[in-house]
């Protein structure tokens, strides 16, 4: 294998990252490799239609079980081409033994299900490993790798599968009986799709198998080649040959022992700053201060009031409760607030009733309709002065126009001020009877007076009189400008809130005196440090050569020669640790930090983060606990090469190492600040604290430096730090949001005390419903039979018959009016006069009624 011949770069990848070089790859010589691909392919999908020509479903199923037949070509195909030129077609099948027949039978038989197939293929055509030597060879290469394996494996299956089906549901929308037909059949529908459709569905597969098959080979293929590039140092390996190749071969061995020298004697990039003096410019302490000077690490600062306290006030030897001392007045402002408090629960309790019913202002406007019985009650479409109005249309000669105005204007009133329960579809007499819960009786009087003359000139066209009109105008009672008083009691707490208020914020402080100076007052970071507290560390990082990036969950665990720097509280049950543990074995380098891993903490804050969980699962798993440090220490670590380093712990936070052997280690065994260990083939940090590598204090000390030092510890090529740390909504409001949920607590409870009917009057129930038409008739009868004159009744069917009869040439006038009317109705002459002149009381309404009726149906008149 000639790695410096290579056409692609070979360097350790991510997972995702060599499958999209596969899938390059795959692309670049798409025709020659599709050339080949069908070669293989046509023959055997030829061969299963003839055996299973009857049998269109066992077709489609083999289809799918011997598509491992069909990923041996693209893996030996790639294997040629990355390498150096890209096979012909023959090739393979020159050397089919090899690349076709090696391991067939159990690629198609005990590892048909195999999750890894495309990855694990290249070690039995390749390399031709078979056996216990085969499994130890793949279980190695699982470690870089496998996992991305098998979800390349889902996420191809699943691609085939849209496409086979988007290609089957394409030729159904073009067929007059689709599948949607033959599936009305119910159980036997699958009897009733015929043969054509299930060949076409497996040529659909097919195709979809000859899209996706190649790239997934191609993708497989190239994870196998990262892993062996991360195992093998493949890149590495070039490096060195392509030196030897350029340099002549003394100068080539020279070259080769300085490096060798380099990397085996121990020369650290320490000692070589100490031997070269321009070095140490571009050293750890240099590369953070250059980090911390930009733009994201901008701080925010407020001014605070200085407030000086005259010397006469405060004396050394008084206390501020001795005689000739200050009182503290916080002590007051505590007794004022819940002096406060008491008052304004009392005053909102003595006016419960006002607040719950709000005397007819607030229900209503919020609740009532703004149509009733097709008028428009809206404040904004009433006149200022509703009676001048009224009175002034009366006298132009609009006097239906004029009642109308004064009943809306009452009908508001009742909605808006009293808030009634009036609702769209009521009547009249609804409205009427909602007016009787009114505590006013002149209110009620005046509105059965106005209803009794609207009804008459609306319903039976009997115009009121000038006087009774010009009564009901000025004695109208719901003026809308007329809004109602607060309530005393609840003003006065207003009014009483203000002054102690003041009051309370003057006197809740120990001191007097005036403030004459202001200072400057760090409250944070400005730009994007201010919730990515790594993001010093990150950009440090990554300045001095190590690759380094946050993110904000764990999501797949990257791959080994890596360090993972994770919160301990991120990790949330002991399975989860064992799952880090086993990363860390197989070569990586896991840091666990056990407090202050917050990133929306402020560190400028007044609080200081807490220490160590006790019952963190990680350090349960490892049989260890938190412990508290000396007061005023600083630490120091070294890790082998003969430098110390210090560390400051700002929060005081350590752990109690037991059952391990650290070989670095900052503190002592019983109080750790840092504690490192390997862990078989790779290594497990412990940080006490992570506020030496937050944005803060990363610059003080040495903690950049011992940073940098982690990061060399197992030479890991890559850093990623994580943001995420477990909490749940309830927590996290309960930290970020305390006060306004506290406010929303309060509002709930105050909304619940002021409509929950056990508080305040009670409400009358509302019975009103929307009824029939000839109910709401009966009631306007009844209730004209009681206030109206006899005649007011009939007087608007009279008028319709006569009115009908004019047309049709009848003169009432004429002798023959009558007996006209009788003839053509089939009605006795009597019971015709009597409907159209008896207004005696004695007259039976319903039977005149009943003959107006007959005749406007002889007239052909409108009911």
């Amino acid at each position: 294998m000639k790695l410096d011949q290579a056409t692609a770069v070979l360097r350790p990848r991510s997972s995702w990252e060599a499958v999209d070089l596969g899938c390059a790859l795959a692309r670049r010589d798409w025709g020659k490799l599709m050339a080949g691909w069908l070669t293989l392919a046509i023959p055997l999908w030829t061969l299963i239609v003839v055996l299973l020509h009857d049998h269109p479903g066992w077709a489609g199923f083999m289809l799918w079980w011997t598509k491992p037949v069909l990923t041996r070509q693209p893996v030996f195909f790639l294997s040629r081409a990355l390498f150096g030129a890209p096979p012909r077609v023959s090739d393979f099948w020159r050397d089919a033994k090899a690349s076709l027949f090696r391991g067939l039978a159990a690629g198609l038989t005990f590892r048909r299900f195999s999750f890894r197939r495309s990855f694990i293929l290249p070690v039995i055509i390749l390399e031709g490993q078979r056996g216990s030597a085969y499994a130890s060879r793949a279980a190695v290469l699982s470690a870089h790798g496998g996992g991305s394996a098998t979800s390349l494996t889902f996420i191809a299956a699943k691609l085939e599968m849209v496409i086979a089906l988007a290609l089957l549901l394409w030729m159904n929308s073009f067929l007059t009986e689709g599948l949607t037909d033959w599936g009305s059949a119910g159980d036997s529908a699958i009897g009733m799709v015929p043969d054509w459709f299930w060949w076409a569905g497996n040529a659909f597969y097919a195709a979809a198998i000859a899209l996706m098959e190649p790239m997934y080979a191609a993708a497989g293929f190239a994870l196998y080649i990262n892993s062996r590039t991360h195992l093998e140092g493949w890149d590495i390996e070039v490096i060195f040959r392509r030196m030897t190749l350029r340099l002549a071969p003394p100068a080539a061995a020279v070259v080769i022992a300085l490096l060798a020298g380099m990397l085996f004697a121990g020369v650290t990039p320490a000692a070589m700053a100490e031997e070269n003096p321009e070095m140490e410019t571009n050293g750890p302490k240099a590369v953070i201060e250059e980090v911390l000077k930009s733009p994201e690490f901008e701080l925010q600062t407020r001014k605070v009031p200085v407030r000086k306290v005259e010397e006469k006030q405060v004396s050394a030897d008084s206390s501020p409760q001795g005689t000739g001392g200050l009182p503290d007045f916080r002590i007051f402002g505590y007794i004022i607030m819940a002096v406060l408090v008491i008052v304004i629960v009392w005053l909102l309790w003595q006016n419960r009733s006002a607040l719950g019913r709000g005397r007819g202002a607030g229900r209503g406007a919020r609740q009532g309709p703004r149509v009733v019985m097709g008028m428009n009650l809206a404040p904004e479409s009433l006149p200022e002065d509703i009676p001048q109005t009224a009175w002034r249309e009366y006298q132009e000669g609009r006097v239906t126009e004029a009642l109308r105005l004064l009943y809306r204007g009452s009908l508001a009133w009742l909605v808006d001020r009293a808030a009634l329960p009036v609702h769209e579809s009521d009547t009249e007499g609804d409205c009427l009877r909602h007016t009787r819960l009114l505590p006013d009786p002149v209110r009620v009087s005046f509105f059965e007076s106005l209803t009794a003359t609207w009804i008459s000139c609306a319903y039976a066209g009997q115009a009121p009189a000038a006087g009774p009109m010009k009564q009901l105008c000025d004695q109208w009672p719901f003026s809308l400008q007329q809004r109602p008083a607060r309530s005393g009691s609840v003003t006065a707490a207003a009014l009483l809130l203000l002054p102690l208020s003041v009051f309370l914020l003057q006197s809740c402080s120990g001191q007097t005196g005036k403030a004459s100076e202001t200072t400057e007052e760090i409250v944070g970071f400005k730009g994007a440090a201010r919730v990515n507290p790594w993001l010093a560390a990150e950009m440090f990082l990554n300045r001095m050569g190590v690759e380094a990036k946050v993110q904000h969950n764990a999501g797949s665990l990257p791959d080994e020669w890596a360090m993972l720097v994770v919160p301990a509280e991120s990790i949330s049950s002991r399975g989860a640790a064992r799952q880090l543990m086993v990363w860390a074995a197989k070569g990586g380098h896991l840091v666990v930090a056990c407090s202050a891993c917050d990133r929306f903490a402020n560190d400028y804050g007044d609080s200081s983060p807490p220490g160590p969980a006790v019952h963190e699962p990680f350090l349960q798993e490892l049989n260890i606990v938190p412990a508290a440090l000396p007061p005023e220490v600083t630490n120091s670590v070294d890790f082998g090469d003969g430098v110390s380093y210090q560390i400051e712990c700002t929060d005081r936070a350590g752990l109690k190492i037991s059952g391990q052997r650290p070989d670095v280690l900052a503190g002592s065994m019983d109080s750790a600040v840092l504690a490192s260990f390997t862990w078989q083939l790779g290594r497990i940090t412990l940080l006490a604290s992570a506020t030496p590598f937050r944005n803060r204090w990363i610059k003080d000390a040495d903690h950049a430096e011992v940073l940098y030092e982690l990061s060399r510890l197992e030479n890991s090529r890559s850093v990623v730090f994580i943001s995420a740390s477990k909490i749940n909504l309830w927590g996290m409001l309960n930290l970020y949001a305390w006060m306004p949920l506290t406010a929303v607590i309060l509002l709930v409870i105050l909304w619940l005390w002021r409509h929950l009917p056990r508080f305040g009057p009670a409400i009358p129930p509302d019975n009103s419903s929307v009824r029939h038409f000839g109910t709401q008739l009966d009631e306007t009868g009844a209730f004209l039979a009681g206030r109206a004159p006899p005649s007011a009744l009939p007087a608007a069917a009279r008028r319709s018959v006569i009115q009908a009869a004019a047309l049709r040439g009848l003169l009432p006038g004429s002798p023959e009016f009558e007996e006209h009317l009788a003839h053509r109705a089939g009605l006795p002459l009597a019971d015709v006069r009597l409907a159209l002149h008896d207004d005696s009381a004695a007259a039976d309404p319903i039977a005149i009624a009943s003959t107006l009726q007959k005749l406007q149906q002889a007239l052909g008149a409108r009911l």
